[in-house]
């Protein structure tokens, strides 16, 4: 069976069909995951919730391209999320690693405007459970 019969009987709820597709294109989106990361345990994470996302929006695919293209830009957005995410983490864990850690210096951190606006909370929470369980 074709991608397209695949793809239009995944689309009408049939399991064994959306099974076969994703079957089909693992080993193409395993490979390009690997290489974009350059690491196997995060590729594995992106090319799950890749697979999951997927199986959730299947109905929202529109087959102008491949099927395959569709997941590859699911699990380059996936990623640059995770960057954008991570970005935040790093970018305090080298702060705390070259400062001695106390809550003035916390505040020093703070005040400088090292920490990204949009992900604030989350890395003042970080920084506190950080210097809290030293």
């Amino acid at each position: 069976m074709d991608n397209i019969n695949l793809i239009e009987k995944a689309k009408s709820g049939n399991i064994s069909a959306l099974i076969a597709l994703l079957s089909a294109n693992y080993p193409i989106l395993q490979g390009y995951v690997i290489k974009m990361t350059g690491n196997i345990d995060i590729a594995q994470d992106i090319v799950q919730e890749t697979m999951l996302k997927a199986v959730i929006h299947i109905k929202k695919f529109i087959p102008n391209a491949k099927f395959s293209t569709w997941l590859i830009t699911i699990a380059t957005n996936l990623y640059r999320d995770l960057l954008r995410k991570t970005k935040n983490l790093e970018l305090i864990s080298e702060t705390i690693e070259t400062n001695e850690i106390s809550p003035i210096n916390i505040l020093k951190i703070i005040k400088k405007g090292e920490l990204i606006k949009q992900n604030r909370k989350n890395s003042l929470e970080f920084i506190f459970l950080y210097h809290c369980h030293l």
